[in-house]
Formats: structure tokens, sequence, C-alpha cells
């Protein structure tokens, strides 16, 4: 796992799509655009990235294979504050069943 550094930035994408929202994006100094997520949770609007927007700070993860995403398992600020996400809870569907 690696850490990047970069500016924070939340930025409308998608626009007239399904996937259409704000999503955080990490601009790494030579230019490159990272998309991050959180485990189990899909980025569009994403409110735990809002109090960091436009904010220099570090991030730990891992870079998708694939594709532009970064998975994030803490946000470094530049005091050296880690910052890790809320684990994700995702509730099990409750079936009715009707007899």
């Amino acid at each position: 796992m690696e850490t990047y550094h970069g500016l924070l930035s939340l930025r409308l994408c998608n626009s007239d799509s399904k996937s259409e929202g704000t999503y955080a994006v990490l601009t790494l100094e030579d230019g490159k655009e990272y998309v991050l997520y959180r485990k189990d949770t899909y980025p569009a609007d994403d409110t735990f990235f809002t109090p960091y927007d436009a904010q220099h700070l570090g991030v730990r993860g891992v870079i998708e294979a694939e594709g532009n995403n970064l998975l994030v398992e803490a946000l470094i600020l530049p005091d050296g504050t880690e910052i890790c996400p809320p684990e994700t809870i995702i509730e099990e569907s409750k079936e009715i069943i009707y007899e």
C-alpha cells in the first residue's frame, strides 16, 4: 500500500448519465488524476471526502490495475493526522414472504 500526495477536489462527473454525481479526485503533482473511493461505497456523492475539498493531502491506498480509481485506506492531513474512513455497514435485505 502506498501513499499518494496531491490536491483533493470534488468535481461533477459523468453529466447526463446514471452515474452522474460529485466525485472526489486526487490530482498528483505530475498531473495524474485518480477518482477516490471507499470500500463497499459508490464513489458518486460520497460525503466522507467533502471536508477535505481543495486541500493538499496524502492518500494511502491502492490504485486499481485498470483505470484511474484509488481505493482509500486513509487520508493523511498536512499536520500528520490520519483519517480512516468509517466502515460501511451493508444491511442485508429482508425478504417478506406472504402466505
